[in-house]
């Protein structure tokens, strides 16, 4: 069975060895990484392990996380919008027969993005793949798992206790102590470090001005933003953002 709102966004592959990545995460795609040689370093939701040869590995939406590889090693890995619901907790598999998988990612480079329909066709067969090997999942950890995405897409709005915990069909008691237990933080403290995370993508990545990164934040003005993000930093945006130039000057850019 196909979904009609899958959809591949790109596919990659490559043999040379990766710097270790930034942490971040992708708002829109989940990531699906498929390993033939090497070996692949994964820090990602309070885990760290190491992908081996013929392991699948799914990054749901969403999902901070840093890769690296220290050694060649033969990679394959496509970005993917999924239709909510499909795959929204880690994965990671060894396929009872890993050379289907890579004929199926063989395919993905080969069609994309010219036969963007048939793409996704073979995506979802990975998709089978993946979820005969997890073929249940706690419907309470994949409501609480929307239930996050959406705070953190909309973590520059006002916050609202009561609408969110509405929104999840909970009491604010009920919501609070069921978000906890999911992610560990309180329901506003997962917005604010949404928040904080938000800041310092745009200071990286930008250079729009701080009273413009205040407001793409939820933050009512320039002086709010500054004085909570020192706090939670340590340092000053500018100063953050000028740290963060001068080590991707000596560094490198990172690998997104």
């Amino acid at each position: 069975m196909q979904d009609q709102d899958l959809q591949l966004c790109s596919i990659v592959s490559g043999t040379a060895p990766l710097p270790a990545q930034r942490w971040h995460r992708h708002s829109l795609v989940a990531e699906i990484w498929w390993l033939s040689a090497g070996a692949l370093e994964v820090e990602a939701e309070a885990q760290r392990f190491t992908l081996v040869p013929h392991e699948l590995l799914v990054l749901p939406t969403g999902t901070w996380h840093r890769l690296g590889m220290g050694s060649p090693c033969h990679w394959q890995a496509a970005t993917v919008k999924l239709p909510l619901g499909r795959c929204r907790q880690l994965h990671r598999i060894k396929p009872q027969n890993p050379g289907y998988i890579s004929a199926l990612f063989g395919e993905l480079e080969r069609l994309h993005p010219e036969h963007a329909e048939k793409s996704a066709q073979i995506v979802s067969l990975v998709l089978q793949e993946i979820e005969s090997a997890h073929p249940t999942q706690d419907p309470e950890a994949a409501l609480m798992a929307q239930l996050q995405h959406g705070l953190e897409e909309s973590c520059h709005l006002p916050f609202s206790l009561e609408a969110a915990a509405q929104n999840a069909g909970m009491s604010k008691y009920h919501f609070s102590r069921k978000f906890k237990q999911a992610c560990g933080q309180s329901p506003l403290q997962f917005v604010i470090s949404c928040r904080m995370e938000r800041a310092k993508k745009l200071l990286e990545e930008t250079a729009l001005p701080l009273a413009s990164i205040a407001a793409a934040c939820g933050y009512h003005s320039p002086t709010q933003f500054h004085a909570l993000f020192t706090r939670a930093a340590g340092e000053t945006p500018m100063r953050y953002r000028k740290a963060y130039s001068w080590q991707r000057e000596t560094e490198g850019p990172a690998l997104d």
